[in-house]
């Protein structure tokens, strides 16, 4: 009965029934939108760091990680990688040389980071084949002895070397034996990721190739592994016991990206910090609209709630009255604003969000790294379960207050206007 009554005495004001929704409609759709552009944000950042150069995990020796040098190797037997693959968790793993050096020809070079890659693993971890931008990716299949090594240049480095798909170049860099290796090389394609390390200063060989000119057996500088972003560091966590049984080597290292992009992990975290107080001034705000509303819509109603108490309604169903009708307010405009913010953040997640409303520039960086041309909405329960149900239980609460303040007036004085 109470809620027949709620309904009939926001249906006598119609107009003021529709804003009001309207209102709260407009306020959970943004809170839904914006919560969903967040995580939209912060996923494609750390996928952008770890898709293309670090993977979500790197297994190095102690001595590399304090101090990245070609002579700080590990083994890395295929037994290794087989294991590393079985874990939970683990999706793949890519094992790689690194080496610093020059790469160029008789008259220009540049100081080059290389790395060896296996071409086959290596796009299992990271997308940098599908960063190609002219001719193709690593082949398992090597050349013979006396033909020139695969090398796949970065963008800007191709341009400053003037180097074109087919040139032949040398790279030289030192060996692990003290020497100074060298080998004729051509270029088989070019990559630009939006990565400042890689397109300006990275070059990829095959990793048998690179081994060879450093030195090297089966050994290698790092293994990357691809994981779930969030699961990263506790599968990090158990893979560095399991590898202390297995290879019997507690001088490995194991970290997920968290600890190794240290930068951008804490400006992740301090940017969802941010996002959330944002978010929670939006929700005060329209919090102090609904109550703004419910407020002078019992003021005004003050006469007709003294004739209520008159005719015999207690104070007690007076105030859960009041409160219903908040109640039904409050629903249907967090459900109509759930049903709108949803399906602007699933469109926005489907077709992107184009940067081009905020930038004329043709790529966004931030920290070296580079987003994509459109930015991804990451919508799930959570991103419209909090916002409707937040605003149904303030619709509660702020309705609570004006209805205890009518109930403390004088049904006399109310109905005389007094």
């Amino acid at each position: 009965m109470l809620f027949r009554m709620a309904a009939r005495n926001l249906m006598r004001h119609r107009w003021r029934t529709y804003l009001t929704i309207g209102g709260i409609s407009v306020s959970t759709a943004v809170l839904i939108a914006l919560l969903a552009l967040f995580n939209g944000i912060y996923g494609q950042l750390a996928e952008a760091t770890t898709s293309v150069e670090l993977g979500q995990i790197q297994i190095q020796s102690e001595e590399y990680v304090d101090r990245a040098s070609i002579h700080h190797h590990f083994r890395a037997p295929a037994q290794l990688l087989d294991h590393i693959e079985a874990t939970d968790g683990v999706h793949a793993a890519s094992p790689r040389v690194i080496s610093h050096g020059l790469v160029g020809e008789e008259e220009q070079s540049r100081i080059a980071r290389v790395k060896g890659v296996d071409p086959h693993r290596e796009t299992e971890v990271t997308i940098l084949d599908e960063a190609i931008v002219d001719g193709q990716w690593l082949t398992d299949e090597r050349p013979d002895d006396f033909e020139p090594r695969q090398i796949i240049l970065g963008s800007v480095m191709a341009q400053s070397l003037q180097a074109e798909l087919g040139d032949e170049l040398v790279v030289l860099t030192q060996a692990v034996d003290g020497s100074l290796g060298n080998e004729l090389v051509e270029v088989t394609g070019i990559v630009h990721t939006g990565n400042i390390l890689i397109d300006r200063q990275t070059a990829y060989m095959h990793i048998d190739d690179l081994r060879f000119i450093a030195a090297l057996d089966d050994e290698v500088h790092e293994i990357a592994l691809a994981t779930a972003l969030d699961d990263a560091p506790h599968i990090a966590r158990g893979l560095q016991s399991e590898l202390i049984q297995f290879a019997g080597d507690d001088d490995l290292v194991v970290r997920p990206w968290q600890e190794i992009a240290v930068d951008i992990y804490t400006m992740v975290e301090l940017a969802a910090q941010v996002s959330w107080w944002l978010l929670f001034i939006i929700f005060a705000i329209a919090a102090l609209g609904i109550f703004n509303t419910l407020r002078m819509s019992t003021l005004e109603r003050s006469r007709e709630f003294g004739v209520m108490m008159g005719v015999g309604l207690s104070r007690t169903r007076l105030l859960i009255l009041i409160v219903i009708e908040g109640v039904i307010l409050g629903t249907s405009g967090a459900l109509l604003g759930g049903l709108l913010g949803a399906a602007i953040a699933y469109l926005s997640g489907t077709y992107g969000l184009s940067l081009e409303f905020f930038t004329d520039a043709e790529t966004l960086q931030l920290m070296g790294v580079a987003f994509a041309d459109r930015i991804f909405y990451d919508l799930t329960a959570r991103e419209v379960l909090m916002p409707v149900v937040g605003i149904i239980i303030v619709t509660a609460l702020c309705a609570t207050w004006p209805a205890l303040r009518a109930l403390r007036e004088n049904p006399r004085d109310t109905i005389a206007g007094r």
